[in-house]
């Protein structure tokens, strides 16, 4: 009788046991028929089953099961509610207690007659459930993204640290060239301010002229980044970005300074020659584009002072 049901226990893990999980599977719930509504109200929506270690939004009050919730990190969302943007903490002491109630039995072992806080430290020790292919792939998924967000942490870190230990003269002198003739400044600055990006793009990948290229007066530091920005030119703005982004060099390029103290954004909320709701336009597509820039407190507060702060708030 052992060995039939070790064979069963084999059998489930190797088909039925993947769609059972994160949470609790109603069928093993051995006092269900007494809690069916309490059952139905409790169900995790990215499983379907009994919330297993429940988190609950602080804005809406769904509650998902935790092991689940790495669905909603994989999907870049923080509710599985639509336009909710709560975030999920741990579930308030009376859903953790209405648990108590259930009397489980453990879908790999078969082990049975658990209350909940029994089930969570049977489920920790069973070797059958250790075996679950699904549960080790979650665990897996869980931890590499605990790496990746403590590496992300990491690198926004050194980034910041590395910025602000450069001055404005001496990211200039490591980022801007000056190695074009006058006539060639003079192709890629027109380029640039007429938003003419086929011929622009040419004279970058073609020509392979420094993208960063000094196009002013000398040592004014401005580049046809800056002058796409003064312009408004949101094509060129663009495809500066994105190649600067290509090349893990766009937030170092945002803090480059001309001599007049101005950054490329701060050339585009500075600039005269474009009117507000154009500034607004822009800066709109670049937070969109480029989610994960950084804004300096410099052109944060020039944002506000413009009564654009909004465009930014929660991004930094």
């Amino acid at each position: 009788m052992t060995e039939s049901l070790s064979q069963e226990v084999t059998t489930t893990s190797n088909s039925e046991l993947f769609n059972r999980i994160c949470g609790i599977d109603p069928s093993c719930v051995e006092n269900r028929k007494k809690y069916e509504s309490l059952i139905n109200d409790m169900k995790c929506p990215i499983c379907l089953k009994i919330v297993c270690k429940p988190l609950e939004c602080v804005l809406c009050e769904t509650l998902i099961c935790e092991d689940c919730k790495f669905i909603l990190n994989l999907a870049e969302q923080s509710c599985v509610t639509p336009n909710c943007k709560g975030q999920y903490e741990k579930a308030n002491k009376f859903i953790r207690e209405i648990l108590t109630a259930l009397k489980i039995k453990c879908f790999a072992c078969n082990a049975s007659n658990l209350n909940y806080t029994n089930y969570l430290k049977h489920i920790e020790e069973c070797e059958q459930y250790k075996k679950n292919p699904p549960m080790t792939m979650i665990r897996i998924i869980n931890k590499n993204n605990e790496t990746i967000n403590e590496l992300k942490k990491e690198y926004e870190s050194l980034e910041k640290i590395n910025v602000n230990s450069l001055s404005a003269n001496e990211l200039r002198l490591n980022m801007v060239t000056s190695k074009l003739s006058i006539s060639e400044k003079m192709d890629l600055y027109n380029a640039a301010v007429e938003g003419r990006v086929p011929d622009f793009k040419k004279l970058i990948e073609v020509n392979n002229f420094p993208i960063l290229e000094e196009v002013s007066a000398k040592s004014y530091g401005w580049t046809p980044f800056h002058y796409a920005m003064h312009y408004g030119k949101w094509e060129i703005i663009k495809y500066i970005m994105n190649y600067l982004n290509d090349h893990n060099q766009l937030n170092l390029a945002l803090m480059l300074k001309s001599s007049d103290g101005r950054c490329p954004l701060l050339c585009l909320l500075r600039s005269n020659t474009v009117n507000i709701e154009k500034k607004k336009e822009i800066f709109a597509n670049i937070m969109k584009e480029f989610k994960y820039i950084n804004i300096s407190d410099e052109v944060m507060k020039e944002l506000r002072n413009r009564g654009l702060g909004y465009l930014v708030e929660g991004r930094r």
